[in-house]
């Protein structure tokens, strides 16, 4: 992605998450949610900039929707869980590879 539409599919994306919260009834459940994926927000930022990181996250959102809409929510719940597990993973992955430290680690990432 290139770095100038970078805050744009930010905010595509956080209206996507948004939107799959909508019809939820719960204020409370809906705050802490919000701030976890504010909270991710860093990781993914990470994730999107490693080296060799391929990952279709369109198909991801497209797969979610698709089962959202209709009305599978077992399955839609289990692509979101997915789609959110695979920034974690992707890091784990390069942090064990050598490939990338995060800041404040005190390590430097290979080239």
């Amino acid at each position: 992605m290139a770095p100038g539409r970078r805050s744009h599919w930010e905010r595509l994306n956080t209206r996507f998450h948004e939107a799959l919260l909508s019809g939820h009834d719960s204020p409370w459940t809906l705050r802490v949610l919000r701030q976890l994926s504010r909270h991710t927000e860093r990781y993914r930022s990470f994730a999107m900039a490693l080296p060799g990181a391929v990952r279709d996250v369109h198909a991801e959102h497209t797969e979610i929707f698709h089962y959202a809409l209709a009305g599978q929510d077992a399955r839609a719940a289990l692509a979101l869980e997915a789609h959110i597990r695979t920034t974690p993973d992707l890091l784990i992955q390069a942090l064990r590879a050598g490939r990338v430290s995060l800041p404040g680690s005190g390590e430097r990432a290979s080239s």
